[in-house]
């Protein structure tokens, strides 16, 4: 099983605002702050922290990526190894049910071209989820 281990702002140098005041901050701390979050850091100093303001607002702020090419991570494995504890974050994954399932492919319904046809393109628009930029960031510059 892979082991998940998530990154805390105590965990990625510039991560944390510390406390600070977002309008003091040098556009290379904000470039740093946004990096950390897998953001977009293109932009003058007014529109980095525009954008600052917003992840706080919708709470993008706590999803912490490295920017530093898994060498946070690594140093987090390393230092929780070291202290005996081999994987903090793993969720517990829910139980797989045993009842229901057949491997008599016969008692499947009939998959056609039409059916497909159907399924994929003649749904009704409130059973589509739309991905909006809103929703999810962009993480290139």
């Amino acid at each position: 099983m892979e082991e998940i281990y998530r990154l805390s702002e105590r965990d990625v140098p510039g991560a944390s605002l510390r406390g600070r005041d977002i309008n003091i901050l040098t556009l290379v701390e904000l470039k740093r702050w946004l990096a950390c979050r897998g953001a977009r850091r293109g932009g003058r100093k007014a529109e980095l922290v525009e954008r600052v303001r917003e992840y706080i607002a919708i709470g993008l702020d706590k999803e912490i990526v490295d920017p530093d090419g898994g060498a946070n991570i690594a140093r987090k494995v390393a230092t929780l190894r070291s202290q005996g504890i081999a994987h903090p974050n793993l969720a517990k994954s829910p139980p797989i049910p045993d009842a229901g399932w057949t491997s008599n492919l016969a008692e499947l319904p009939p998959v056609t071209f039409p059916s497909m046809v159907k399924h994929f393109f003649e749904r009704p628009a409130s059973s589509v989820i739309l991905d909006t930029p809103q929703a999810c960031p962009a993480t290139t510059d």
